[in-house]
């Protein structure tokens, strides 16, 4: 299991030879941190999504393996978020823990969310579709 950071934060990847984002989230957070999260989310998803060729659809990787279980108000706010991104593709959210796993289930709910305890083979399914 990876080591679980306290320090919130996160950092977003784009890779647009493969039409993938990845988020990267670590520590705590709080409301303000999800504020921030979503400006930068926002963004990430805009730059992509202009990248795409034709015919290419975005996928997204979540990996929340260095990261506690968050309090419900974050929970709720990434849920909002979530549930309103309109994101287009997949979706793979890395987890650890079954407390963890039952916070990101509620938080990423939808037909293309798959979860994972290992990076790789979520990052596998990704590529596959």
């Amino acid at each position: 299991m990876a080591e679980v950071e306290l320090d919130p934060g996160f950092h977003l990847d784009i890779d647009e030879s493969q039409g993938l984002l990845v988020a990267t989230f670590v520590g705590f957070w709080t409301l303000e941190t999800v504020i921030e999260f979503e400006a930068a989310r926002r963004s990430a998803v805009a730059r992509l999504t202009r990248s795409l060729r034709a015919g290419q659809t975005a996928h997204y990787l979540v990996d929340r393996s260095r990261q506690p279980a968050q309090s419900q108000g974050v929970v709720a706010a990434l849920s909002a978020i979530f549930s309103q991104s309109g994101f287009p593709g997949r979706k793979a959210v890395v987890i650890s823990g079954a407390l963890l796993r039952r916070q990101a289930e509620r938080v990423n709910e939808g037909a293309e969310t798959r979860f994972f305890d290992d990076r790789m083979a979520a990052l596998e399914w990704l590529r596959s579709g």
